[in-house]
């Protein structure tokens, strides 16, 4: 998810900015904490062992995801 073979020197994110980039989308503090938890254990690496080159990609993917799964969790008012 969202990331790529290319390693990066790139710094995991902060809780706050991942609840903001979140908010921003309409999704879920649920679904903050599930993101984050799962690339903060892993040091921004992918469930498929590639390195994260942003956390943002990697995040505007795991919102897509969401989207597709659960497309009544959007805040459609927002966009």
């Amino acid at each position: 998810m969202g990331c790529s073979s290319h390693y990066s020197n790139q710094s995991p994110p902060k809780l706050e900015q991942v609840k903001i980039y979140f908010q921003q989308k309409g999704i879920s503090e649920n679904a903050v904490e599930q993101f984050f938890n799962f690339y903060n254990a892993r040091k921004l690496i992918s469930s498929k062992g590639n390195a994260c080159k942003s956390w943002k990609i990697a995040a505007y993917q795991w919102i897509a995801n969401i989207i597709k799964r659960q497309p009544h969790l959007f805040n459609r008012h927002i966009h």
